[in-house]
This record gives structure tokens, C-alpha cells and sequence, in this order.
């Protein structure tokens, strides 16, 4: 899942690059919205991840 991911948020990065639609402005709030959106979810998954490791080590 952290890998997909990474992969849908370089493809929203690249796609913004590519066309930047300057004159729709609703268009770049929805380009911009899920750039944040995948950006929370990357740093969820990150979060989850460690928390899961640190209760592995932890010794249940």
C-alpha cells in the first residue's frame, strides 16, 4: 500500500508539472487537494508502519 502510494502521488506531482491548467482555477484546487490528500495518506502509512514495529520490539 506505502508503494502505491508513492507511486499515485508522483504520478499527481508529474501531472501537475506537465499541465499546470493555470486559467482553471477549480481544476488546480482538485490537483492541489489530492497532492495534500496523498501526502497525508504516505505519512499515515509511515505512522502506522513504525508504531507496528515499535510493538513487535517492545515484547508481547
Amino acid at each position: 500500500m506505502f508503494v502505491g502510494s508513492i507511486f499515485v502521488f508522483i504520478a499527481a506531482v508529474i501531472e501537475y508539472i506537465l499541465h499546470p491548467a493555470i486559467e482553471d482555477e477549480m481544476f488546480l484546487v482538485m490537483k492541489v487537494s489530492i497532492t495534500i490528500f496523498q501526502v497525508t495518506v504516505i505519512y499515515l502509512i509511515v505512522t502506522l508502519n513504525k508504531s507496528i514495529r515499535s510493538t513487535k520490539k517492545g515484547g508481547m
